[in-house]
C-alpha cells in the first residue's frame, strides 16, 4: 500500500509540473503575441545645429561732431536719417558754416597769421588748394598768401571774411554718414566738447544680446537667418561682431553684445524685433534615424535595432553625427535600406 501511495504522489507531481510548464509557455507566447514593434525607415534629410537668439534692427554709431569752443547755434542744415555727403553744410555756429569734408585727422586749434607752424596749417593749405584757392607753397607755415586764399574761400562759402580758421569750420570725418540724432536747435548755446550731431552707419544691422553658453559656441563669420517677428519675412545674415567681455543686464545677468549683418534685401525698419537663427553646422542629405531608435550597449557603444525580413531583431553598432530635433545623423553602420526599431510596446 505504501508503494502504491508514493507512486500516486509522484505521478501527481509530474502531471502538476507538466501542467505548470505548459501554462508558463502559453503565457510567454501570449505576452510575445501582445507586443507591438514600432519601426521607422532609415531616411535622408538636411540637418542643422543652430543657436536661436533675439535681436533688434538698428544702426551702429560711427562718430559725433562736437563743439570745440563756446558758441551759439545759428542754423541747422541737416536732420535725422539724412545721409551727409562731403561738402554738405551741417549747421552754423556764430554764423559760421560747418562743412563736412573727408579725412582722418580733425583740426584741433584756430589758425591765422599769428599761428605757429604745424601740420594742421599744411592740412588747411592742401584743402584750399584742392578747393581751387592757391595758398602758395604747401607747407606748415601760415603765410600772407595762405591768409589771402583763406579769405577768398570764406567769401565764396558764407563765412565771415576774417582770415581766421576755426576747427569747427570743417568737420573732418569719413563721409558719407547717416545722421542718427541732432542734439541742438537754432538758438542753443553750446560748450566745448558738447555733442552737436551723432552719425551712424548707413546700413541697418541687427544688434543681439547673447548669453554665455551661446557665446561659447558662436564665432564671427557664421551664417544666419533673420526672421522679422511681426511678418515672418526672412533674410540671410552673417555674424560680424561678438564682444569678448560681457555686460550685466537689468537683472544682473551676463550678456555679450553682438551684431549680425543683413545680407539680403529685406525691407526692415529701425527698432523692428527679429529672430536670429545662427547656423553652427549643416549636413545636407544626411542618413538619419529617429533619436529614439539609438541606444547604448553594455560597453557604452551606440547601437540601433534592425527588423529583419523574417521578423527577427538584430542589434547593429553605429556612429552618430549631427542631431536636430527628433532626428540624428548616422555616419557609420547603416546603408539606408534598413528598418530600425524605435520602440517595443507590450
Amino acid at each position: 500500500m505504501k508503494r502504491i501511495f508514493w507512486l500516486v504522489v509522484i505521478v501527481a507531481a509530474v502531471v502538476g509540473a507538466a501542467y505548470g510548464i505548459s501554462l508558463l509557455t502559453a503565457n510567454e507566447q501570449e505576452a510575445t503575441a501582445e507586443q507591438t514593434i514600432v519601426i521607422d525607415e532609415v531616411g535622408r534629410a538636411t540637418l542643422q545645429d543652430t543657436v536661436i537668439i533675439r535681436g533688434q534692427v538698428g544702426r551702429d554709431s560711427r562718430f559725433a561732431v562736437v563743439a570745440t569752443t563756446p558758441q551759439l547755434v545759428t542754423a541747422v542744415g541737416t536732420e535725422v536719417d539724412r545721409t551727409v555727403q562731403p561738402g554738405q553744410e551741417l549747421l552754423r555756429l556764430d554764423g559760421r558754416p560747418m562743412i563736412a569734408i573727408s579725412g582722418t585727422v580733425p583740426y584741433w586749434r584756430p589758425l591765422d597769421r599769428f599761428s605757429t607752424d604745424g601740420p594742421d596749417v599744411e592740412m588747411l593749405e592742401q584743402f584750399l588748394a584742392d578747393a581751387g584757392y592757391s595758398p602758395g607753397t604747401i607747407n606748415q607755415d601760415f603765410t600772407a598768401t595762405t591768409r589771402d586764399a583763406l579769405e577768398d574761400w570764406q567769401e565764396d562759402n558764407g563765412y565771415p571774411v576774417d582770415g581766421r580758421f576755426l576747427p569747427t569750420d570743417l568737420a573732418v570725418q569719413e563721409w558719407p554718414a547717416r545722421v542718427g540724432d541732432v542734439h541742438v536747435e537754432v538758438g542753443d548755446p553750446v560748450a566745448a566738447g558738447q555733442p552737436l550731431i551723432s552719425l551712424v552707419e548707413n546700413d541697418l544691422a541687427v544688434a543681439v544680446q547673447v548669453d554665455p553658453t551661446d557665446r561659447s559656441r558662436l564665432t564671427i563669420g557664421l551664417p544666419a537667418v533673420i526672421t522679422v517677428t511681426a511678418t515672418d519675412l526672412e533674410s540671410p545674415g552673417t555674424v560680424v561682431d561678438l564682444a569678448d567681455a560681457p555686460n550685466l543686464d537689468g537683472q544682473g545677468v551676463e550678456r555679450y553684445e553682438g551684431e549680425v549683418a543683413i545680407d539680403g534685401t529685406l525691407n526692415l525698419v529701425e527698432g523692428a524685433a527679429v529672430r536670429v537663427e545662427v547656423i553652427l553646422a549643416e549636413v545636407v542629405d544626411a542618413l538619419v534615424v529617429p533619436v529614439a531608435s539609438v541606444s547604448l550597449d553594455g560597453s557604452g557603444n551606440e547601437e540601433v535595432r534592425i527588423l529583419g525580413p523574417d521578423g527577427t531583431i538584430e542589434r547593429v553598432r553605429v556612429v552618430t553625427g549631427l542631431t536636430e530635433g527628433a532626428l540624428v545623423e548616422i555616419t557609420e553602420g547603416l546603408d539606408g535600406s534598413e528598418q530600425v526599431v524605435v520602440e517595443v510596446r507590450s
